[in-house]
């Protein structure tokens, strides 16, 4: 399964949205999931760890957590090996459960060809009418197969799920959140997810913690079903 996370624009939380996703759906229900990035990112997938646990296939691909989420640093494989992309993620389609594909907002023709062979492309945006405005506008026909993600989310600002649903008409299972949580923001920017996402397994969390992570679940769980279903 191919599930490619996709911004309109830069902050909109492709990095760490994918990241909480893929840990969830890793460390909570078990799949084998690889993560790639395909864009140039101040602050990346590897950045958000504090090392790579072991590394596979002449070091293209690593262990980030437990033997369930992996990463593969395409910068080595292009350098190093003579495959096409294609045939990479052909690869890692017959060994993981899952590809997470990292696009940041690329646009260009590599980039839209990877959206329209995945099963899912998660649309990130910000919570902003203006946002959505645009993305129906510019961007709703990127993939037959489109799913919104709200990531920072907070629930009392006038533009939230329920108004933004019903004003674009947004079907259900198609629009998921993932609210502000500074505490998983910090563990990102400090290279400490690792240890956050060890922690968050664990059932003495706090009220703020639960409520997260009951919405990480939802948005997970709703993504993977999205990808999952045959089109029409």
């Amino acid at each position: 399964m191919r599930i490619v996370f996709w911004g309109s624009e830069r902050g909109c939380g492709v990095t760490s949205n994918m990241l909480i996703v893929a840990a969830y759906l890793a460390c909570r229900k078990g799949y084998r999931i690889v993560m790639m990035e395909l864009a140039e990112e101040r602050r990346g997938i590897e950045t958000c760890f504090p090392k790579i646990e072991e590394w596979h296939m002449e070091e293209y691909i690593g262990t980030l957590i437990r033997r369930q989420l992996y990463y593969v640093s395409i910068r080595e494989w292009e350098r190093e090996n003579g495959t096409s992309l294609s045939e990479l993620i052909n690869f890692l389609e017959c060994n993981m459960d899952i590809i997470f594909v990292n696009l940041a907002n690329r646009t260009d023709e590599k980039a839209k060809n990877l959206m329209r062979n995945a099963d899912l492309v998660v649309v990130n945006l910000k919570q902003k009418n203006v946002d959505f405005d645009r993305y129906y506008a510019e961007y709703a026909n990127l993939s037959k197969k489109n799913f919104l993600l709200i990531g920072n989310y907070y629930e009392n600002e006038y533009c939230n799920k329920e108004s933004l649903q019903k004003k674009y008409r947004i079907p259900k299972g198609q629009l998921a959140v993932i609210p502000n949580n500074p505490e998983y923001q910090i563990a990102c920017e400090r290279g400490s997810l690792e240890r956050y996402i060890r922690r968050m397994q664990s059932r003495f969390v706090s009220a703020i913690k639960d409520q997260f992570l009951k919405a990480v679940g939802n948005a997970a769980e709703q993504i993977y079903v999205a990808a999952s279903a045959e089109e029409e």
